[in-house]
């Protein structure tokens, strides 16, 4: 939907989801990060390409809330290695995963997105040109757990 016809329970739905979560659970969470051996307190979280979108037509609040959450991630990543427990937040761009949301953009109503993008998701599509999700699952697999400070 285009932002002037959101109501106020779908614009909260999508920042709850996108931005106000992942704060809300770091908050959560940050207790139980380790008092000692505190270089492998890591964050990491994930982000898209939409953060950086400069308005697209029916994604308002998705790009919106994106951009919120990676503002977020930045105000972690400079406040946390300051705190009682230091913690160290990074951000993902994954790439273009093969997702519903993805098939939804290609495929579904696309009224109102411009005509290129459209185009651009459906060839990306038909051409098996999206990563399946195991592959960034795999690679965030390792960045978090795989891997030691050095």
């Amino acid at each position: 939907k285009k932002m002037m016809d959101l109501s106020p329970a779908e614009w909260d739905r999508v920042m709850n989801i996108n931005m106000n979560g992942p704060l809300y659970l770091t908050q959560e969470l940050y207790p139980l990060f380790g008092k000692a051996d505190t270089d492998k307190n890591r964050i990491l979280m994930l982000s898209t390409i939409a953060k950086a979108c400069t308005g697209l037509p029916n994604y308002g609040p998705y790009c919106v809330s994106k951009l919120g959450a990676y503002g977020i991630a930045l105000m972690l990543k400079e406040e946390l290695p300051e705190g009682s427990t230091p913690v160290y937040t990074s951000t993902l761009v994954p790439g273009e995963v093969n997702t519903e949301m993805q098939k939804q953009t290609a495929y579904s109503s696309s009224s109102g997105f411009p005509e290129h993008l459209v185009k651009h998701w459906r060839m990306l599509h038909e051409t098996n040109q999206l990563l399946p999700p195991a592959v960034p699952g795999a690679f965030i697999s390792f960045v978090t757990c795989d891997t030691t400070p050095q």
